[in-house]
């Protein structure tokens, strides 16, 4: 039972990262920013429209500057 939990865990390396310092934060930065804790084997970044994302979520504008994954191997 253990082991089938291990092996399932390290099918799913996926890291959700929100909240980017600037509004031109991109894939490559977000490379740079996680490559020294290990491989990467993928990396994406979403930018969310500012005015629809703070009149969604309440939150300030500089929150708001997108999200992305990183996925590990």
């Amino acid at each position: 039972m253990a082991s089938q939990r291990a092996s399932s865990h390290l099918k799913f390396n996926n890291l959700f990262v929100k909240n980017f310092p600037r509004p031109d934060f991109s894939e490559e930065d977000l490379r740079a920013l996680f490559e020294p804790f290990g491989d990467i084997q993928s990396c994406v970044v979403f930018k969310k429209d500012d005015a629809r994302a703070t009149a969604e979520t309440g939150a300030s504008e500089a929150a708001q500057f997108g999200y992305g994954f990183v996925c590990f191997t």
